[in-house]
């Protein structure tokens, strides 16, 4: 991130949880298998709404 203030701020106030909880998390929604660690990686790749209604992005 080329804002390294904001990208710090983000660090320390908006962190990403522990793989776990996201593993535990689509389990508990039904998700087992390849289609659970599927489900990890295609959640990974979308916007944070909160950060960017925070951030006036949206």
């Amino acid at each position: 991130m080329k804002d390294r203030e904001l990208a710090e701020y983000l660090d320390v106030n908006n962190s990403n949880l522990p793989f776990e909880y996201y593993e535990n998390k689509y389990f508990q929604q039904g998700y087992t298998g390849n289609f659970l660690y599927k489900k990890i990686l295609d959640s990974s790749t979308r916007s944070n709404i909160l950060v960017n209604k925070k951030l006036g992005i949206m």
